[in-house]
């Protein structure tokens, strides 16, 4: 009986220990743009020879880079982007971030439209779906590097940026 009691008190813990676990594992917006800049202020000049490379090829086939989930370019109407995505979590949806590289510094705005986002200021933009539960944010962290956030369990995180945006300006008049 003893021996029994041991076991199950040993097998609740460790089960515990691995939900609390999953419960702290997930990043907000915040965390996750907090380590895309120090993944980017670590591995920058990899990262712009690496981009340097498929903007003359015109293609990311076959590139790699340390434990990168993926790397790809885009061109279309809004100009030319090397894609990093850096990581990513939930399952059958979730979020998804990284970054990506504009020779002329530009956001990305082609999927959605340019037309369905909303820009804040200079560095920041988002959209939300209406009917949906999908939202995107991108945000210049420096000329030519942008973060991107991808989240198509909604807005789990409740981001408001207009809300900020007009806080930000009544704090300032």
């Amino acid at each position: 009986m003893k021996r029994t009691a041991f076991i199950l008190t040993i097998w609740l813990f460790v089960l515990s220990l691995a939900l609390g676990g999953c419960g702290n594992s997930r990043k907000s917006y915040e965390q996750a743009k907090a380590g895309t800049v120090r993944y980017l202020d670590k591995h920058r000049t990899d990262l712009l020879e690496l981009a340097g490379g498929i903007l003359l090829r015109k293609s990311a086939e076959e590139a790699t880079y340390g434990n990168m989930l993926h790397i790809s370019y885009d061109e279309n109407a809004g100009g030319l982007f090397v894609i990093f995505d850096i990581d990513a979590q939930g399952m059958l949806g979730g979020q998804y971030w990284g970054l990506y590289y504009s020779p002329d510094n530009l956001f990305n705005l082609s999927d959605p439209p340019e037309d369905r986002w909303t820009r804040l200021d200079e560095d920041r933009c988002y959209w939300q779906e209406e009917d949906g539960n999908n939202f995107f944010a991108m945000e210049r962290l420096e000329d030519h590097w942008f973060f991107y956030y991808r989240d198509f369990d909604g807005n789990v995180h409740g981001l408001d940026w207009a809300a900020d945006a007009a806080t930000e300006s009544s704090v300032t008049e």
